[in-house]
Protein backbone atom coordinates (compact mmCIF):
# COMPACT_ATOMS: atom_id res chain seq x y z
CA UNK A 1 0.00 0.00 0.00
CA UNK A 2 2.73 2.38 1.05
CA UNK A 3 4.67 1.52 -2.21
CA UNK A 4 1.48 1.99 -3.95
CA UNK A 5 0.69 5.21 -2.63
CA UNK A 6 4.78 6.46 -3.17
CA UNK A 7 4.28 5.59 -6.45
CA UNK A 8 0.83 7.43 -6.99
CA UNK A 9 3.09 10.97 -5.87
CA UNK A 10 5.58 10.54 -7.82
CA UNK A 11 3.99 10.47 -11.19
CA UNK A 12 2.16 13.22 -9.98
CA UNK A 13 5.75 15.16 -9.54
CA UNK A 14 6.58 14.36 -12.84
CA UNK A 15 3.60 15.25 -14.59
CA UNK A 16 3.49 18.53 -13.02
CA UNK A 17 7.28 19.46 -14.07
CA UNK A 18 6.60 18.50 -17.82
CA UNK A 19 3.74 21.04 -17.37
CA UNK A 20 6.43 24.24 -17.02
CA UNK A 21 6.21 26.46 -20.42
CA UNK A 22 8.85 28.29 -21.41
CA UNK A 23 8.20 32.52 -22.26
CA UNK A 24 10.51 33.96 -25.36
CA UNK A 25 12.77 36.59 -23.67
CA UNK A 26 13.24 40.20 -25.97
CA UNK A 27 16.06 42.34 -25.75
CA UNK A 28 14.74 45.55 -26.11
CA UNK A 29 18.29 47.42 -24.74
CA UNK A 30 20.19 49.94 -27.59
CA UNK A 31 23.39 51.95 -27.33
CA UNK A 32 24.37 55.05 -29.33
CA UNK A 33 27.46 56.81 -29.26
CA UNK A 34 27.96 61.10 -30.39
CA UNK A 35 30.37 62.97 -31.51
CA UNK A 36 30.57 67.23 -32.22
CA UNK A 37 32.66 68.12 -35.16
CA UNK A 38 33.03 71.73 -36.45
CA UNK A 39 33.08 71.98 -40.17
CA UNK A 40 35.42 75.02 -41.66
CA UNK A 41 34.39 74.83 -44.51
CA UNK A 42 30.37 75.46 -43.70
CA UNK A 43 31.56 77.33 -40.21
CA UNK A 44 29.17 74.69 -38.45
CA UNK A 45 29.20 72.37 -35.94
CA UNK A 46 27.84 68.95 -36.44
CA UNK A 47 26.02 66.15 -34.46
CA UNK A 48 26.95 62.28 -35.61
CA UNK A 49 24.73 60.36 -33.79
CA UNK A 50 25.47 56.89 -34.34
CA UNK A 51 23.49 53.53 -32.98
CA UNK A 52 26.21 50.84 -32.08
CA UNK A 53 23.66 48.66 -31.05
CA UNK A 54 20.22 48.46 -32.55
CA UNK A 55 17.45 47.26 -30.23
CA UNK A 56 13.55 45.36 -31.31
CA UNK A 57 12.19 48.57 -32.58
CA UNK A 58 14.02 51.44 -35.51
CA UNK A 59 12.14 54.16 -33.97
CA UNK A 60 13.40 56.39 -31.29
CA UNK A 61 12.14 59.47 -28.73
CA UNK A 62 14.68 61.85 -28.37
CA UNK A 63 14.76 64.65 -26.04
CA UNK A 64 17.82 67.06 -25.76
CA UNK A 65 18.97 70.38 -24.51
CA UNK A 66 22.48 72.39 -24.43
CA UNK A 67 23.82 73.75 -20.84
CA UNK A 68 20.59 72.89 -19.42
CA UNK A 69 18.53 74.83 -21.59
CA UNK A 70 16.42 74.35 -24.30
CA UNK A 71 17.65 77.04 -26.80
CA UNK A 72 19.80 75.13 -29.43
CA UNK A 73 18.30 73.44 -32.68
CA UNK A 74 19.19 70.45 -34.64
CA UNK A 75 18.22 70.62 -38.47
CA UNK A 76 18.64 67.31 -40.01
CA UNK A 77 19.77 66.87 -43.04
CA UNK A 78 16.72 66.93 -45.21
CA UNK A 79 16.33 70.92 -43.19
CA UNK A 80 13.73 70.10 -40.80
CA UNK A 81 15.07 71.84 -37.44
CA UNK A 82 13.79 70.25 -34.39
CA UNK A 83 14.18 72.07 -30.89
CA UNK A 84 13.64 69.88 -27.40
CA UNK A 85 12.81 66.65 -28.85
CA UNK A 86 11.93 64.95 -32.18
CA UNK A 87 11.63 61.18 -33.24
CA UNK A 88 13.98 59.02 -35.66
CA UNK A 89 14.60 56.29 -37.40
CA UNK A 90 17.46 54.44 -37.58
CA UNK A 91 16.00 51.02 -39.70
CA UNK A 92 18.02 51.79 -42.80
CA UNK A 93 21.35 53.46 -41.38
CA UNK A 94 23.63 53.30 -38.25
CA UNK A 95 24.37 57.07 -38.49
CA UNK A 96 22.67 60.47 -38.42
CA UNK A 97 24.27 64.37 -38.83
CA UNK A 98 22.30 66.75 -37.21
CA UNK A 99 23.25 70.97 -37.67
CA UNK A 100 23.38 72.43 -34.53
CA UNK A 101 22.34 76.31 -34.21
CA UNK A 102 24.99 78.95 -33.08
CA UNK A 103 25.70 78.95 -29.49
CA UNK A 104 27.82 81.44 -27.86
CA UNK A 105 31.61 81.22 -27.58
CA UNK A 106 33.27 78.77 -24.90
CA UNK A 107 32.37 75.09 -23.93
CA UNK A 108 28.95 73.83 -23.98
CA UNK A 109 27.34 70.13 -22.54
CA UNK A 110 24.50 68.33 -24.92
CA UNK A 111 22.81 66.23 -22.89
CA UNK A 112 20.58 63.43 -24.72
CA UNK A 113 17.66 61.07 -23.71
CA UNK A 114 17.15 58.36 -26.01
CA UNK A 115 13.99 56.55 -25.24
CA UNK A 116 11.40 53.65 -26.76
CA UNK A 117 8.93 51.79 -24.83
CA UNK A 118 11.12 49.15 -23.15
CA UNK A 119 14.42 51.05 -23.07
CA UNK A 120 15.64 54.13 -22.15
CA UNK A 121 19.50 55.81 -22.88
CA UNK A 122 21.58 58.92 -22.06
CA UNK A 123 24.60 60.39 -23.15
CA UNK A 124 26.51 63.13 -22.49
CA UNK A 125 28.45 64.95 -25.37
CA UNK A 126 31.19 68.13 -25.00
CA UNK A 127 32.00 70.61 -27.77
CA UNK A 128 33.48 73.93 -28.01
CA UNK A 129 32.86 77.22 -30.05
CA UNK A 130 36.17 79.19 -30.29
CA UNK A 131 34.81 81.66 -32.70
CA UNK A 132 31.09 83.15 -33.13
CA UNK A 133 29.13 83.57 -36.37
CA UNK A 134 28.71 87.04 -37.20
CA UNK A 135 27.15 88.92 -40.59
CA UNK A 136 27.88 93.16 -41.25
CA UNK A 137 25.43 94.76 -43.36
CA UNK A 138 27.19 97.63 -45.40
CA UNK A 139 25.98 100.18 -47.90
CA UNK A 140 26.26 103.66 -48.99
CA UNK A 141 24.15 106.27 -49.09
CA UNK A 142 24.78 109.13 -51.40
CA UNK A 143 21.54 111.96 -50.38
CA UNK A 144 24.53 113.88 -48.40
CA UNK A 145 24.65 117.73 -49.70
CA UNK A 146 28.57 117.19 -50.26
CA UNK A 147 29.71 113.66 -50.04
CA UNK A 148 28.62 110.25 -49.28
CA UNK A 149 28.34 107.95 -46.30
CA UNK A 150 29.18 104.17 -45.31
CA UNK A 151 26.17 102.67 -43.16
CA UNK A 152 27.59 99.79 -41.17
CA UNK A 153 25.16 97.92 -38.77
CA UNK A 154 25.27 93.80 -37.30
CA UNK A 155 22.83 92.27 -39.12
CA UNK A 156 23.36 89.00 -37.10
CA UNK A 157 26.25 88.39 -34.09
CA UNK A 158 26.74 89.03 -30.68
CA UNK A 159 26.59 93.29 -30.13
CA UNK A 160 28.92 92.63 -27.24
CA UNK A 161 32.36 91.55 -29.42
CA UNK A 162 34.12 94.92 -30.86
CA UNK A 163 34.36 94.79 -34.43
CA UNK A 164 37.60 95.65 -36.12
CA UNK A 165 37.55 97.27 -39.48
CA UNK A 166 39.50 98.29 -42.35
CA UNK A 167 38.41 100.08 -45.64
CA UNK A 168 39.40 100.34 -49.07
CA UNK A 169 37.84 102.64 -51.40
CA UNK A 170 38.64 101.40 -55.14
CA UNK A 171 41.68 99.60 -53.60
CA UNK A 172 42.76 102.20 -51.45
CA UNK A 173 42.78 102.28 -47.79
CA UNK A 174 41.13 104.97 -46.75
CA UNK A 175 39.74 104.23 -42.65
CA UNK A 176 40.63 102.07 -40.00
CA UNK A 177 38.35 101.81 -36.95
CA UNK A 178 36.35 99.64 -33.86
CA UNK A 179 33.09 99.48 -33.56
CA UNK A 180 30.82 98.94 -30.67
CA UNK A 181 27.41 97.94 -31.56
CA UNK A 182 25.95 98.37 -28.09
CA UNK A 183 26.63 102.01 -28.75
CA UNK A 184 26.24 102.32 -31.78
CA UNK A 185 23.91 100.13 -33.52
CA UNK A 186 24.31 101.76 -37.45
CA UNK A 187 27.95 102.93 -37.53
CA UNK A 188 28.23 106.58 -39.97
CA UNK A 189 31.82 106.58 -41.82
CA UNK A 190 31.96 109.69 -44.08
CA UNK A 191 33.62 108.93 -47.69
CA UNK A 192 36.63 111.46 -48.96
CA UNK A 193 35.02 114.48 -50.06
CA UNK A 194 35.65 115.35 -53.94
CA UNK A 195 34.77 111.26 -55.39
CA UNK A 196 34.89 111.65 -58.54
CA UNK A 197 31.25 110.78 -60.25
CA UNK A 198 30.61 106.82 -61.35
CA UNK A 199 31.16 103.57 -59.91
CA UNK A 200 33.24 102.89 -57.21
CA UNK A 201 33.74 99.99 -54.87
CA UNK A 202 34.47 99.45 -51.04
CA UNK A 203 35.91 96.48 -49.60
CA UNK A 204 35.89 96.13 -45.67
CA UNK A 205 37.89 93.83 -44.45
CA UNK A 206 36.31 92.46 -40.25
CA UNK A 207 37.42 91.23 -37.67
CA UNK A 208 36.04 90.05 -33.98
CA UNK A 209 39.22 89.07 -32.61
CA UNK A 210 38.23 85.40 -34.11
CA UNK A 211 36.86 85.46 -37.61
CA UNK A 212 37.98 88.00 -40.13
CA UNK A 213 35.82 88.42 -42.96
CA UNK A 214 35.37 90.83 -46.10
CA UNK A 215 32.47 92.56 -47.65
CA UNK A 216 32.37 94.02 -51.17
CA UNK A 217 29.97 97.20 -51.66
CA UNK A 218 29.63 99.17 -54.83
CA UNK A 219 27.65 102.37 -55.05
CA UNK A 220 27.49 105.10 -57.75
CA UNK A 221 28.56 108.23 -56.99
CA UNK A 222 26.59 111.12 -58.43
CA UNK A 223 27.95 114.35 -59.98
CA UNK A 224 28.15 116.87 -57.23
CA UNK A 225 30.10 119.46 -59.11
CA UNK A 226 29.43 120.41 -62.51
CA UNK A 227 31.79 122.83 -63.37
CA UNK A 228 35.21 123.48 -63.31
CA UNK A 229 35.95 127.57 -63.75
CA UNK A 230 39.18 128.69 -65.23
CA UNK A 231 39.20 132.79 -65.78
CA UNK A 232 42.46 134.16 -67.68
CA UNK A 233 43.50 137.22 -67.17
CA UNK A 234 46.69 139.81 -66.94
CA UNK A 235 47.95 140.57 -63.84
CA UNK A 236 48.86 144.29 -64.06
CA UNK A 237 51.03 143.95 -60.34
CA UNK A 238 53.05 141.32 -61.74
CA UNK A 239 52.50 141.96 -65.37
CA UNK A 240 51.99 137.92 -65.98
CA UNK A 241 49.42 136.48 -68.22
CA UNK A 242 47.73 134.46 -65.52
CA UNK A 243 44.97 131.22 -65.14
CA UNK A 244 42.82 131.77 -62.02
CA UNK A 245 41.63 128.06 -61.08
CA UNK A 246 38.49 127.80 -59.25
CA UNK A 247 37.38 125.31 -56.80
CA UNK A 248 38.85 121.99 -58.07
CA UNK A 249 36.99 119.51 -55.43
CA UNK A 250 37.80 116.50 -57.97
CA UNK A 251 41.22 117.12 -58.40
CA UNK A 252 40.90 117.14 -61.95
CA UNK A 253 44.04 117.70 -64.15
CA UNK A 254 43.74 121.15 -65.86
CA UNK A 255 46.45 121.08 -69.09
CA UNK A 256 47.26 124.48 -70.50
CA UNK A 257 49.98 125.45 -73.42
CA UNK A 258 50.63 129.15 -73.86
CA UNK A 259 52.35 130.94 -76.31
CA UNK A 260 53.42 134.55 -76.44
CA UNK A 261 54.84 136.35 -79.81
CA UNK A 262 55.69 140.00 -79.48
CA UNK A 263 56.88 141.50 -82.56
CA UNK A 264 58.97 145.24 -82.41
CA UNK A 265 59.83 147.81 -85.48
CA UNK A 266 62.56 150.65 -85.19
CA UNK A 267 63.51 153.43 -87.73
CA UNK A 268 66.78 154.33 -87.83
CA UNK A 269 69.67 156.01 -90.36
CA UNK A 270 72.82 153.28 -90.61
CA UNK A 271 76.27 155.06 -90.96
CA UNK A 272 76.12 155.17 -94.73
CA UNK A 273 72.94 156.24 -95.31
CA UNK A 274 73.39 160.30 -95.97
CA UNK A 275 71.24 160.82 -98.54
CA UNK A 276 68.27 158.64 -96.84
CA UNK A 277 68.96 160.93 -93.86
CA UNK A 278 68.84 164.26 -95.71
CA UNK A 279 65.81 163.10 -97.32
CA UNK A 280 64.13 161.12 -94.29
CA UNK A 281 63.93 158.33 -95.58
CA UNK A 282 64.30 155.81 -92.52
CA UNK A 283 65.55 152.50 -92.62
CA UNK A 284 63.39 149.49 -90.62
CA UNK A 285 64.68 147.14 -88.38
CA UNK A 286 62.48 144.34 -87.10
CA UNK A 287 62.53 142.38 -84.06
CA UNK A 288 60.25 139.21 -82.54
CA UNK A 289 60.45 137.64 -78.99
CA UNK A 290 58.95 134.47 -78.05
CA UNK A 291 57.47 132.49 -74.59
CA UNK A 292 56.16 129.62 -74.23
CA UNK A 293 54.84 127.13 -71.23
CA UNK A 294 53.15 124.00 -70.54
CA UNK A 295 51.29 123.67 -67.30
CA UNK A 296 49.44 120.55 -65.86
CA UNK A 297 47.88 121.67 -62.45
CA UNK A 298 45.37 119.34 -60.40
CA UNK A 299 44.95 121.63 -57.92
CA UNK A 300 42.06 124.08 -57.25
CA UNK A 301 41.53 127.70 -55.61
CA UNK A 302 44.98 128.86 -57.21
CA UNK A 303 46.65 131.22 -59.90
CA UNK A 304 48.93 130.40 -62.03
CA UNK A 305 51.34 132.17 -63.81
CA UNK A 306 51.58 131.49 -67.54
CA UNK A 307 53.82 134.10 -69.23
CA UNK A 308 55.85 137.10 -68.44
CA UNK A 309 53.94 139.42 -70.78
CA UNK A 310 55.29 142.84 -69.60
CA UNK A 311 58.85 141.39 -69.10
CA UNK A 312 58.77 140.21 -72.68
CA UNK A 313 57.61 143.54 -74.24
CA UNK A 314 59.91 145.46 -72.08
CA UNK A 315 62.61 143.57 -73.56
CA UNK A 316 61.47 144.57 -77.08
CA UNK A 317 60.59 147.99 -76.42
CA UNK A 318 63.96 148.66 -74.28
CA UNK A 319 66.04 146.83 -77.25
CA UNK A 320 67.57 149.74 -80.03
CA UNK A 321 69.50 150.34 -83.10
CA UNK A 322 72.14 153.09 -83.09
CA UNK A 323 70.45 155.81 -85.45
CA UNK A 324 73.36 157.88 -87.03
CA UNK A 325 73.10 161.89 -87.38
CA UNK A 326 74.41 163.65 -90.20
CA UNK A 327 75.46 167.22 -89.83
CA UNK A 328 76.56 169.79 -92.92
CA UNK A 329 79.09 172.54 -92.50
CA UNK A 330 79.74 175.63 -95.72
CA UNK A 331 82.77 177.07 -96.24
CA UNK A 332 82.91 180.56 -97.07
CA UNK A 333 83.81 181.41 -100.59
CA UNK A 334 85.10 184.40 -102.82
CA UNK A 335 84.00 186.14 -105.54
CA UNK A 336 82.38 183.95 -107.76
CA UNK A 337 83.38 180.74 -105.16
CA UNK A 338 80.37 180.19 -103.78
CA UNK A 339 82.62 177.94 -100.75
CA UNK A 340 82.49 174.13 -99.80
CA UNK A 341 80.00 171.90 -98.01
CA UNK A 342 81.24 169.50 -95.82
CA UNK A 343 78.89 166.74 -94.81
CA UNK A 344 79.60 164.16 -91.40
CA UNK A 345 78.27 162.31 -88.97
CA UNK A 346 78.03 164.13 -85.84
CA UNK A 347 76.56 161.58 -83.44
CA UNK A 348 74.46 158.48 -82.50
CA UNK A 349 70.81 158.51 -80.99
CA UNK A 350 69.11 154.88 -80.01
CA UNK A 351 66.03 154.38 -82.20
CA UNK A 352 63.86 151.84 -79.88
CA UNK A 353 61.48 149.40 -81.46
CA UNK A 354 58.12 150.02 -81.03
CA UNK A 355 55.71 146.71 -80.29
CA UNK A 356 53.88 146.55 -83.91
CA UNK A 357 51.63 142.92 -83.15
CA UNK A 358 51.16 140.84 -80.39
CA UNK A 359 50.27 137.04 -80.76
CA UNK A 360 48.64 135.16 -77.85
CA UNK A 361 47.99 131.66 -77.80
CA UNK A 362 46.09 129.45 -75.29
CA UNK A 363 44.88 125.93 -75.80
CA UNK A 364 43.20 124.71 -72.67
CA UNK A 365 42.00 120.81 -71.74
CA UNK A 366 41.27 118.71 -68.75
CA UNK A 367 41.01 115.28 -68.26
CA UNK A 368 37.65 113.25 -68.87
CA UNK A 369 35.78 113.48 -65.74
CA UNK A 370 31.91 112.51 -67.19
CA UNK A 371 29.15 114.83 -65.91
CA UNK A 372 32.19 117.62 -65.56
CA UNK A 373 31.95 121.00 -67.50
CA UNK A 374 35.39 122.75 -67.76
CA UNK A 375 34.40 127.09 -68.35
CA UNK A 376 37.25 128.92 -69.85
CA UNK A 377 36.54 132.83 -69.83
CA UNK A 378 39.19 135.02 -71.53
CA UNK A 379 39.71 138.24 -69.55
CA UNK A 380 43.28 139.09 -71.46
CA UNK A 381 41.74 140.59 -74.71
CA UNK A 382 42.66 139.55 -78.26
CA UNK A 383 43.92 136.01 -78.64
CA UNK A 384 43.54 132.41 -80.55
CA UNK A 385 41.77 130.30 -77.90
CA UNK A 386 41.54 126.76 -78.23
CA UNK A 387 42.07 126.99 -82.03
CA UNK A 388 40.03 130.33 -82.14
CA UNK A 389 39.79 133.84 -82.27
CA UNK A 390 38.57 135.29 -78.75
CA UNK A 391 38.64 138.56 -77.70
CA UNK A 392 36.50 138.11 -74.48
CA UNK A 393 33.48 135.83 -72.83
CA UNK A 394 33.24 132.00 -71.67
CA UNK A 395 33.51 128.68 -73.68
CA UNK A 396 32.46 125.47 -72.05
CA UNK A 397 34.32 122.34 -72.40
CA UNK A 398 32.16 119.18 -71.95
CA UNK A 399 34.72 116.91 -69.78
Amino acid sequence: MKIRLFAILLCTVIAGVSCIHEFPVTDHSFDFTGEIIYDSETDQHRLTLTCKKKSATDQFDIVFHVDGENVITLTDMDGVTHQGWFSESFADTDSRTYILSEAPVGKHLLDMTISTEGFCHSIEIEYEVTRQKYELHSEVSTSGAECSSLLISLSDGDPRYSYSVEVELDGKGIATFDIDFTKKPIYTMTLPEGLRPGKHSLTLYVSDSMTGKQYITEFQEPVRHKYLDVTLSHNKTSGYHVAEIGANPYFVSINIRADLEIQGKCAYFPSDAEEDFWWRDYHYDYITLTDGRSISESEGSKTINLLDRDSLADKVTSSYKTSYIWTTISTPGGGEDSGTDYSFISGTEPAYYKITSESLKIDIGAEAVKGVTLRVTNSIGKMTLNGKDSVSGTISIAL
